[in-house]
């Protein structure tokens, strides 16, 4: 009986020890970086309070400083609080007109941007999907606002020479045997573009040579896969 008694005793001490300690504090993870392609270089620029026109000059210092070879992709990644954003954040943060719905089966939320130093240094943005049917209308509305949302990270001003391509519309194209839609200036140079580059992968550029560069790389993270 006194055994009995000793254990009982020892069982309601180790109860009552568990019941008051405090719970374990978690650490959040930050969101993990995964590349869509190979990038030579990766920079990440924290825009946490900054509005839809710091953030895109910011990105257009970093493409215009880029220290990458020729061919070289730098990847840039925007962080708030050292969280890398989302495709549905950053087109919240510069109020953009691209609605990628809510279902990130269909359009993830993982993208890329940054910059391909191809004779020139061209910006880039690099979209996933799950096929292009999820994502063909959703582009095709975007185009008469896609200037008015990207010119500054471009870096083209909007002034009274360049205003006619807020509302200039989009032409059918093909860059490297793929399917494109093109804003020409009146000069015929491409101001912006979006490819349909393969089944999975929309590129947003303003030069060919960067958009080849992409697919290149795309199609080489798929044979690796």
């Amino acid at each position: 009986m006194l055994t009995s008694l000793l254990f009982i005793l020892l069982g309601l001490v180790t109860l009552s020890y568990f019941m008051t300690t405090e719970e374990t504090p978690t650490v959040s993870i930050e969101r993990q970086l995964t590349p869509l392609i190979f990038n030579d270089k990766s920079i990440f620029i924290e825009v946490k309070d900054l509005k839809k026109e710091e953030i895109a000059q910011v990105v257009s210092n970093a493409v215009k400083t880029a220290e990458i070879k020729d061919g070289g992709v730098e990847g840039i990644y925007l962080t708030e609080n050292k969280q890398i954003l989302g495709l549905r954040k950053f087109i919240s943060l510069i109020k953009g007109n691209f609605i990628p719905g809510a279902n990130l089966l269909f359009i993830p939320d993982n993208f890329s941007m940054g910059v391909v130093n191809a004779e020139t240094k061209d910006f880039f943005i690099l979209l996933k999907m799950r096929s292009l049917t999820d994502i063909f209308d959703a582009m095709h509305s975007w185009e008469e606002k896609m200037f008015f949302d990207l010119h500054e990270f471009f870096g083209v001003e909007v002034t009274t020479e360049t205003k006619y391509l807020l509302t200039k519309e989009f032409q059918d194209g093909i860059v490297k045997n793929k399917n494109a839609r093109i804003l020409y200036a009146s000069d015929n140079q491409i101001v912006i573009m979006y490819i349909l580059a393969n089944d999975t992968s929309v590129v947003i550029t303003n030069t060919k040579n960067a958009g080849e560069e992409i697919m290149l790389r795309l199609a080489a993270s798929q044979v690796k896969k």
